[in-house]
């Protein structure tokens, strides 16, 4: 029986089963041959197990082959728990060779030379961003998505993807309902960057300088000694306050 066929209608993602001590994950190889991978405690856990012993790593790859000739990719990470996102770029080969001169970095180029390049262990990878190292540290690494968006065949490459996908998802300023962050990333390539401050914090600003600009011009402020009218961001006025510094007040 086709497996797509057999696990349409299942209510678990395909190899993970309902069991009395937890989800358990299995898998099977082209002879039919049923693997037990273990019991876990949740089903996100039973597919992340799942996922790496299928394909030997967490990657998503959304119908994707990754060829020998790839020099790397451009991923998505995603908290299955908050929604929010972080779009980066991983090398699938690091020099290892001499400083100086030409590095072809095209592992299809006649010039490639494998000697030089050392394993990226991008399939033990998970992200760049620290905020998200450290999240996934203090939780569970399966709580969260890795996939693979577009594979990339050299460095040129690879670096304009990740600003074509970063500028397409608008990475640094869209936000959800709430006005919060949809992404993690703060800058784009190190030339373009986030605020330091959330829009909502933005708006709260706008609207507080707004009433106090408002608040002033409807009714000044006038100095609680003299009586004259304070300039706008003022409490008292510039005479009386060197009078009470002098001791004269």
């Amino acid at each position: 029986m086709n497996k797509k066929k057999r696990y349409k209608n299942r209510k678990y993602p395909l190899g993970v089963y309902k069991s009395k001590w937890g989800y358990q994950a299995k898998a099977w190889d082209d002879l039919e041959n049923v693997f037990h991978l273990g019991t876990f405690k949740s089903i996100r856990e039973a597919v992340y197990r799942r996922l790496i012993w299928t394909q030997g790593h967490h990657w998503e790859l959304n119908g994707m082959v990754i060829p020998e000739d790839s020099f790397g990719f451009i991923y998505l990470v995603t908290n299955r728990d908050t929604g929010k996102m972080y779009v980066g770029s991983k090398q699938r080969f690091y020099w290892d060779g001499p400083v100086g001169g030409y590095k072809c970095t095209d592992p299809s180029d006649e010039w490639w030379d494998p000697r030089a390049w050392k394993d990226g262990q991008w399939k033990t990878y998970t992200t760049s961003s620290d905020e998200i190292i450290l999240e996934i540290a203090r939780g569970n690494v399966y709580d969260w998505k890795f996939e693979i968006l577009e594979l990339c065949s050299d460095k040129l490459e690879l670096h304009l993807a990740e600003i074509k996908h970063m500028m397409k998802r608008d990475v640094l300023e869209a936000t959800d309902s709430r006005g919060r962050w949809l992404y993690y990333n703060k800058n784009i390539a190190g030339k373009i960057f986030r605020p330091p401050f959330s829009l909502e914090d933005a708006k709260v600003m706008i609207e507080k300088s707004k009433d106090d600009m408002r608040n002033y011009y409807l009714k000044p402020n006038h100095c609680p000694i003299c009586g004259d009218m304070l300039p706008f961001g003022r409490k008292d006025c510039i005479a009386c306050s060197a009078e009470m510094v002098l001791g004269f007040g």
